[in-house]
């Protein structure tokens, strides 16, 4: 009986803190138009100035197209950020845009990243995702695992030359995986 009252203990001391990592966590988003619903937006960091929470995003377009010619979209990624940091006002500038609107945030090119943060302290890094070719050659087990991990939403559209069935919605940041002798080959979006 003696043993089992500090294991005990152990058990309720660590529980409370595994259940609530950081409850001053709050979600930050940023919202952006696109000439294309298959562009895709990332906060890749994000600085506190004296006055200020700087945002750096990232736009990417996957290398299949085929599926969003002419329609507008819009581009959303969301982090979470202690809840002080919030109460800034924010500073949004994004890289890797090929038009021209930029309403609400400033373009620029990641040679002007070093002049814009000077001084201001990094509070958010992003975690690296993979490009839709890292899922190349994997096996559909793998490959879904990999999306998962990085809460990647996915689906199966073609094993070996024929197709499954699919729902029609359009989701640019959905990958589809072909399948062919049980390794993905290809990778689109929608």
């Amino acid at each position: 009986m003696k043993l089992l009252l500090p294991l005990l203990g152990l058990t309720c001391l660590s529980t409370p803190l595994l259940a609530n990592e950081n409850p001053t966590l709050k979600p930050l988003s940023i919202e952006i138009a696109t000439p294309a619903p298959i562009w895709q937006l990332e906060i890749i960091e994000v600085y506190q100035s004296a006055n200020a929470l700087i945002l750096i995003a990232k736009t990417s377009q996957p290398n299949d197209t085929s599926n969003s010619a002419g329609i507008v979209g819009k581009a959303i990624d969301q982090i979470e950020l202690p809840q002080e940091l919030l109460k800034l006002p924010r500073k949004l500038y994004v890289y890797g845009q090929t038009w021209e609107d930029s309403e609400g945030y400033t373009v620029i090119t990641e040679s002007q990243i070093p002049e814009i943060i000077k001084g201001a302290t990094l509070v958010h890094q992003s975690k690296a995702k993979p490009n839709d070719t890292d899922f190349i050659g994997l096996s559909i087990e793998d490959a879904q695992a990999l999306s998962k991990k990085h809460e990647l939403r996915c689906r199966v559209i073609e094993v070996d030359g024929k197709p499954r069935p699919m729902t029609l919605d359009l989701r640019p940041d959905r990958l589809n995986f072909h399948v062919k002798d049980g390794k993905v080959t290809k990778v689109t979006r929608g």
